[in-house]
């Protein structure tokens, strides 16, 4: 089930470990969550279910993970994953996907279509178009000064 993005930092997954579906009843294509057989004991099977969250605040761990042992799966984005990778050598986190390339490869792995994939071939793309400027560019500045000397 694909909630989508659901705002409230903190202070949601505080009211989420007592009831998600009462505070997130549709899912991110409007569909009902209590419609949802797969989703009718949601709230028992908490240990059981896996969770994932994208939160790049520090301290997630300790609102599910250290207060109910619950591990959740986190993704993030890549400036957090230096901090957010000791949560999961930890055993913090189920599993993570960080950055553009995690999302990416999460689009491929669950067919569900996103941006993710089209954000790194642009950033691929610069990238490639950056390393030819500065090449390009101390090619020319030797050249200069070969003809200098």
């Amino acid at each position: 089930v694909n909630l989508g993005y659901v705002a409230g930092g903190n202070q949601l997954l505080e009211q989420w470990k007592d009831d998600l579906i009462a505070i997130t009843p549709y899912d991110a294509y409007g569909n009902s969550l209590a419609d949802m057989p797969m989703m009718s004991n949601f709230n028992e099977l908490k240990v059981e279910a896996d969770l994932m969250i994208g939160l790049d605040a520090r301290g997630l761990e300790t609102i599910y993970v250290v207060r109910y042992n619950t591990p959740v799966l986190e993704m993030g984005g890549t400036d957090s994953a230096s901090y957010l990778a000791l949560s999961y050598t930890a055993g913090y986190f189920k599993g993570m996907i960080m950055g553009q390339r995690g999302g990416a490869e999460y689009e491929i792995l669950s067919g569900i279509a996103g941006k993710a994939r089209s954000y790194l071939q642009n950033t691929f793309t610069i990238s490639t178009i950056m390393v030819i400027i500065m090449i390009v560019a101390n090619v020319q500045y030797v050249l200069k000064k070969k003809e200098e000397n």
